[in-house]
């Protein structure tokens, strides 16, 4: 899987892993853009373990730097995760999380600091240039009405091993019954039917077990992941 992706996924099950997050909602940019996984992109509706209020959105990282002539290559990355909270619902006794964005905020920035130490290839994580750790979420008022919040802020430099690429199932297709083909020994294959990435960090992708059925105009997504290997090309097919 591609490093972004994955460093997209993990830290966001890094923070809903973490017990002090148990009433946070946690989700990817990615992932509200391609599913519905936070209603309507608004992280403090869906709340978790029956409490709302306040939610963590982990947004795309950026690569800010490269440094390529060193083995391995050796890249900075800038990693951003969004808290957000709506003051009304977030202290309503009995449902609110009863955590301010203040607080969250904060925990997030530590939580950064555990994602970085368990990275096996990770090399430091530190404050960005010139810019704050943890600073008001710009334009909140205009995305999320009512709401208040905070961005967290941090680098991140990450030794980039060279690494194969899974080989790219192939696709067969009978009517509507849909064949993948494993080219990569002991890959595993995942695939989608709403559009959505087809990888193990996505709830919408099935891991493919056998044949499956699909309905006219649907599109399916299909990419292959092996242990030690990047995941495979991104395969499309339109059944008509």
């Amino acid at each position: 899987m591609d490093t972004l992706l994955q460093l997209q996924l993990d830290l966001a099950a890094k923070i809903a892993s973490e017990a002090y997050f148990q009433h946070i909602a946690v989700a990817t940019y990615r992932s509200m853009v391609v599913s519905a996984e936070i209603a309507k992109r608004l992280p403090f509706i869906a709340g978790k373990n029956g409490k709302i209020g306040c939610g963590i959105i982990v947004n795309m990282p950026e690569v800010i730097n490269t440094y390529a002539n060193v083995d391995p290559p050796v890249s900075e990355f800038s990693i951003t995760a969004d808290v957000i909270e709506n003051p009304e619902l977030n202290f309503l006794p009995g449902t609110g999380t009863q955590l301010t964005c203040e607080e969250v905020a904060r925990q997030v920035r530590m939580i950064f600091n555990l994602f970085a130490i368990g990275l096996p290839a990770a090399g430091s994580l530190y404050a960005p240039d010139q810019l704050p750790v943890i600073a008001p979420l710009p334009d909140i008022h205009a995305v999320y009405p009512g709401c208040c919040g905070y961005r967290v802020i941090a680098k991140l430099q990450i030794r980039e091993p060279q690494q194969t690429r899974t080989a790219q199932p192939t696709l067969s297709a009978n009517a509507y019954v849909i064949t993948l083909t494993n080219n990569s020994g002991g890959a595993t294959i995942y695939y989608t039917v709403d559009g959505s990435f087809p990888g193990p960090g996505n709830a919408a992708a099935e891991e493919y077990t056998g044949d499956f059925t699909v309905s006219a105009g649907v599109t399916v997504r299909f990419a292959a992941y092996l242990a030690g290997s990047l995941g495979s090309n991104v395969g499309c097919y339109i059944a008509t």
